[in-house]
């Protein structure tokens, strides 16, 4: 019975392991948190019991390649006309033809950058990036400059099971390699057909040679990490505890960074996973509790202003959910990903965000709330942090008051888990031996070791 159970918990963590320790190799001890005392928690619902093999949309290396390669693509949004009370009176930005406008205009820009969709937010000016084809004006044109009446994208009403239209405009393009003449051929098999499509489509991606400086970070300093993120990415409340950076839970999820390991010998988990309120403490006891609240009801926010990019659709049994990112618009080349949101049908790809702004939903009953954040240096370098490495203090403050104390308290150091390495099997999706999922093999004491212990999660208070 408590083998059943455990397999039965596997499919609902979402689908992110990685390889078993070796059987001659004992794992980490540690002590079983007490009991907590039950949590005010709102009436209990029907037990959802996970389903075998679906809960999550499993994201693999193939798709992690592709969605650290792709270059932002550019829609844009329809103009809507605000009331007067919501412009914030003071704040102006001036367009690429010298015109000035108030915050929450939205439209294309002019002069040079005419075909792209900017809004003025209090940063500054912040646009869509493509390259507008050279116009040659009449010696007598003279510059229009923007209607009066300053607008800004909607606040959407959110019904997360629309199905959103077919999203044939999210190709996903290959890592680039200036010394191939074709630089899909880099690509894995089953992305090389889509990475082609989007080099026609877009021919002036990262791969034909166009500046990459708007989606890649000129530098990364891990001792002065800026603290972009000025909003919690989701509803802390609503959770017991979260995985640790480079953790056991889930898969291995360090492709494109130094620290991923081809051979297997040593994977880890570098985003974190939040378990909503109600799951029992106990591993054997997770398949057979109700949950305590509506999962799915758990809201998730943009942390920064941003631009949303690399959105991919699929459905589940409950409708629709997205995977994606926002690449900050203060800070390029830095990027919040989101997993299994049920995203708002008003958001699609390359608009515009604010930090504190409604993105969608959680959007599976069993799944997990997700965050990873990835700094990218160039097609080739890509670093993931803590989302509280890049969180201001305010934010910070959140967690405190939870029972943490810094950001460390939420990361395994590089040189701890080295030391102590975790294999996974040779999948896309890399999961953990002993986990039991795909081709890993099933050790239970592995599975409570990793869904219990205080060497995988923060508790909160």
């Amino acid at each position: 019975m408590l083998s059943t159970a455990l397999v039965l918990l596997l499919t609902a963590c979402g689908g992110d392991i990685a390889e078993p320790l070796p059987a001659s190799t004992p794992y980490p001890t540690y002590t079983p948190l007490p009991t907590p005392a039950p949590a005010a928690t709102p009436t209990p619902m029907q037990v959802v019991t996970p389903l075998p093999g679906q809960p999550f949309v499993v994201e693999n290396e193939a798709t992690a390649v592709a969605l650290r390669e792709m270059p932002t693509p550019t829609v844009v949004p329809a103009t809507i006309t605000p009331a007067a009370d919501e412009i914030e009176e003071g704040v102006t930005c001036t367009l690429s033809g010298g015109e000035v406008v108030q915050k929450g205009w939205s439209r294309n820009d002019t002069g040079s950058n005419y075909c792209n969709q900017c809004r003025c937010l209090n940063a500054g000016l912040a646009c869509t990036r493509m390259a507008c084809p050279s116009v040659k004006l009449p010696a007598t044109s003279t510059p229009v400059p923007p209607t009066a009446t300053p607008t800004r994208l909607p606040t959407a009403t959110l019904t997360p099971t629309q199905v959103p239209p077919t999203p044939t405009a999210t190709p996903m393009p290959a890592i680039a390699d200036p010394t191939q003449s074709n630089p899909c051929d880099a690509a894995p098999a089953n992305f090389r057909k889509l990475c082609e499509e989007a080099m026609t489509n877009n021919p002036d991606s990262e791969a034909s040679g166009s500046s990459s400086s708007d989606y890649y970070a000129q530098s990364y300093d891990p001792e002065n990490i800026p603290q972009i993120a000025n909003f919690n990415f989701t509803e802390l409340d609503k959770y017991s505890k979260m995985s640790k950076l480079r953790s056991g839970v889930g898969h291995d999820y360090s492709f494109n960074t130094s620290e991923y390991d081809p051979t297997r010998e040593n994977c880890r988990s570098m985003k974190h996973y939040f378990v909503p309120m109600g799951v029992p403490p106990e591993n054997s006891l997770y398949s057979v509790t109700p949950h305590a609240f509506e999962w799915m009801s758990i809201k998730f926010f943009a942390p920064a202003d941003g631009t949303l990019t690399n959105v991919i659709y699929s459905q589940n049994e409950y409708g629709t959910e997205a995977k994606f990112s926002i690449l900050s618009s203060q800070y390029p080349g830095y990027y919040f990903t989101y997993y299994h949101i049920a995203l708002d049908p008003n958001l699609t790809e390359g608009m515009l965000v604010e930090a504190g702004e409604q993105i969608g939903t959680l959007g599976h009953e069993e799944s997990w709330g997700e965050i990873a954040v990835e700094v990218r240096i160039n097609s080739r370098e890509t670093h993931l942090i803590s989302f509280l490495q890049v969180a201001t203090d305010d934010v910070l403050e959140m967690y405190k008051l939870r029972g943490m104390n810094t950001a460390s308290d939420v990361i395994i150091p590089k040189e701890q888990r080295d030391a102590t390495p975790l294999a996974c099997e040779d999948s896309e999706a890399r999961f953990f031996e002993g986990s039991g999922r795909e081709g890993a093999s099933l050790d239970e004491q592995f599975m409570i070791w990793a869904f219990e212990s205080s060497d995988n999660w923060f508790f909160f208070d």
